[in-house]
Order: C-alpha cells, then structure tokens, then sequence
C-alpha cells in the first residue's frame, strides 16, 4: 500500500499536469489564430510591408532621389538639378542687392559671383538695424558683402575665413572677423590634420554655441566656400542646426564640370532643404559664362522648429 507521502506527490503531479495542459490550450489556439490572420492578411504584416525610403525617413535625413531613368546620364541629371535651381517656389517682401544702388536688381553676372541678395520685411525677412548675418568665405573682400551690409542695412556681420591668417577681431563696431572654417566636426589643425597651426575647425551648430547665439535666430547665412560647401550644408541639415537657427541662405550652386553622380547628390541637398521647409526665393547666374547660380533660400519652417 502506497505512503502517504508518495500519495501527496502522485496527487501535487497530476495537478501540475492538469495546470500545465489547461494554460497551453488557450495559448495555442491563440497562437494558430494570429497564424491563420497573418496568412490571410499577409499585407499588414511587419515583415512584408515595404516602406519606402520617404517613408522611414525624417527632415533629418537626407531624401531618397532615384536616377532620372534606368540608365541615367550626365545630361539628364543636370537637367533636372538646374530645373530645380531656375523654378522659384516662394517670394521675399523685398528682394535687395547689398551695395547697388537703390537695392536694384543686377542683370551683372559678375556682381554676383562677391554679393548676395538679401530679403528684407515678412516671417523670413531680416529687420534693418535689427540683424545678424554669417558669411563663410572673406577672402579679403571685406567690401564686396559684409562692408556693404553693415552700410546698407545695419546689420551685425561674422565673419569666418581662417585663410586669412588673422586672429579674432573687430573689424568695425558691427563686423566681427572669426578665425574658423566651417565642418563636419570640430577639431583643431595640429599634427596629421590639414591646415596650418591655428586653424579652427567647427561645425554650424557647435559656432552658434561657441559664439553665444544659441537663442537668437541668424537673419542669413552666406556660404562663399568651396572645399567644405556640401559638406558643411549637409551637417547643418542633418543635425537641425539650419533649420532651427537660419532665417535665410545664400549660396552658390557651380555645375561646371559635375558628373552624374556629383550632379544627383546637388540635387539631394536641393530637395533635402525643401524638406526642411527652405524653399528657393532667388536664384540667377554668376558667370558669364558656364554653369553657375547664385540662390537665396527662405526658411518657411522656422517657427515651428524653434
């Protein structure tokens, strides 16, 4: 005759049996259910949608642009970029040109190769008297843009260049000189990094830190750079820094002697800003002759980032 003992065992085992067989049961239909529903509507499944890169992607990231064809060429690609430098999208309350007179518009090619347009009055116009502006790019032209911004509109002008050699000053009560060069990151030119001893090199958002203009928004940024200048535009938009701080930017698009694919990556950073909400206001060629547009960005996007 079985002892207690091993009769409180047998017992505590078909109980755990039982337990085990009655939790399972429910478990599997549910399990077989959601089984049968993802085989009959397999198009909600996580595992087949197939979203496309527009889809995965922020206004941080840079767009997803595919070639013009299968087999694209040069000649399309070009094509497409300069459509998208010559169609305006938007209008300034007033369009100036710094330096001319009467702010007149310039049919001068060449005027605008050293100058930029500025838009004045509206949400994304700058303020006379009330404005600050970063120029990228001196190269000892003090009077061609900064000079003439500070006379004609009375706006505070920095000033970066470290190709000057210059150490940190004041130019004029109202232009400030820096000795840095826009980047992808920050760092310092000493031993196996290019540029001599000195040079500072910083990214947008890491200049506005430095400089204590965190909180105030820039009225227009102009990028006379060549080296850095899709680099450094593609760092200001990855990490937001244009979008949250720049109410304007001017730069110049050179298409001279671009292959297909050089010609498709312009074209991303054109759609990319258009993503961010900056949308082109001007835009006219800067040489007499060639493939070059000098352009004025508006952000139309600024207040919602801030």
């Amino acid at each position: 005759m079985p002892s207690s003992n091993s009769l409180v065992t047998l017992l505590n085992a078909v109980l755990a049996i039982f337990v085990a067989v009655m939790f399972f049961i429910p478990v599997y239909i549910a399990f077989s259910g959601l089984h049968e529903s993802a085989d009959e509507d397999a198009v909600f499944s996580p595992e087949t949608i197939v979203l496309t890169p527009e889809e995965t992607h922020t206004c941080l990231d840079p767009p997803y642009v595919s070639p013009t064809n299968d087999r694209p060429n040069n000649q399309e690609e070009e094509q497409r970029l300069i459509a998208a430098l010559t169609n305006l999208q938007t209008k300034c309350d007033h369009l100036v040109l710094p330096g001319s007179p009467n702010h007149a518009l310039t049919t001068n090619h060449e005027d605008l190769r050293w100058n930029s347009y500025v838009c004045i009055g509206g949400k994304t116009g700058l303020t006379k008297n009330n404005c600050l502006i970063y120029s990228f790019g001196i190269k000892h032209l003090w009077e061609k843009f900064p000079s003439k911004v500070e006379m004609d509109l009375g706006c505070q002008v920095f000033g970066f260049d470290p190709g000057l050699d210059y150490i940190d000053h004041y130019r004029t009560a109202k232009v400030r000189f820096f000795n840095a060069r826009l980047y992808d990151k920050d760092q310092q030119a000493q031993y196996r990094i290019s540029g001599p001893p000195g040079w500072k090199y910083r990214t947008f958002l890491t200049l506005i830190k430095e400089l204590h203009f965190s909180d105030e928004p820039i009225d227009h940024v102009r990028l006379d750079i060549t080296a850095d200048l899709w680099q450094g535009i593609s760092t200001m938009l990855k990490d937001g820094s244009l979008l949250t701080y720049a109410k304007q930017l001017s730069f110049e698009y050179d298409l001279n002697k671009k292959n297909v694919t050089q010609n498709r990556e312009i074209f991303t950073i054109t759609q990319w800003l258009n993503k961010q909400g900056f949308l082109l206001a001007h835009s006219q060629p800067t040489k007499l002759s060639g493939k070059s547009y000098s352009v004025v960005y508006v952000n139309t996007k600024m207040n919602d980032a801030r």
